[in-house]
């Protein structure tokens, strides 16, 4: 019951707003906090244990950030060089479906985009710029499907699938895991 009424608190605050430039602080019952801007910009919850979590609008999209220095950008625009590969000619980014993910480990971009080609075609593109690459086509009923996995000169780790459902535009998915060094 506890999580349900923070939960419900947490809501109002994101709904109801306050003055310009001030925060409300909300304080569970287990000492946890959520802290919000009035315009739903910002909102941070800490819980009890001192572990935080921001979220804030950034650009075009979401920043998530927690208090060990992960992040990850919802929705924003990816652009060819934080991919580290080429986008396919044509293609359009899909809106709110791209992602940079930044964790002491690494970091991982994701771009998500559609076309009008085939997917045969968009894996083909991709062959040479893609090392040691595995790949396979499905065509399952309405479904056809190109996948492909392998390395940048980098050593950066791809995938990247292109689908298209019949009578539908075909979305291409790549996702770039670079480890830190």
């Amino acid at each position: 019951m506890k999580k349900l009424t923070f939960a419900a608190a947490v809501l109002a605050l994101l709904v109801v707003g306050c003055k310009p430039k001030e925060e409300t602080v909300i304080t569970g019952p287990d000492g946890s906090k959520v802290t919000a801007t009035n315009d739903g910009a910002k909102v941070s919850v800490t819980d009890d244990k001192g572990n935080t979590v921001t979220s804030e609008k950034s650009g075009d999209g979401t920043k998530i950030t927690d208090s060990k220095g992960n992040s990850v950008a919802l929705g924003t625009t990816v652009s060819e060089a934080a991919l580290g590969l080429p986008f396919y000619t044509g293609s359009e980014e899909k809106s709110n479906s791209s992602a940079i993910v930044d964790e002491p480990t690494g970091k991982t971009v994701m771009s998500v985009r559609s076309s009008k080609d085939d997917p045969d075609k968009v894996s083909a593109f991709y062959k040479d710029k893609i090392k040691s690459a595995t790949s396979s086509n499905t065509n399952a009923g309405d479904t056809k499907m190109a996948t492909m996995q392998g390395k940048l000169d980098n050593g950066a780790e791809v995938t990247l699938m292109a689908m298209r459902k019949t009578g539908e535009d075909t979305t291409i998915s790549i996702t770039v895991k670079t480890p830190k060094k």
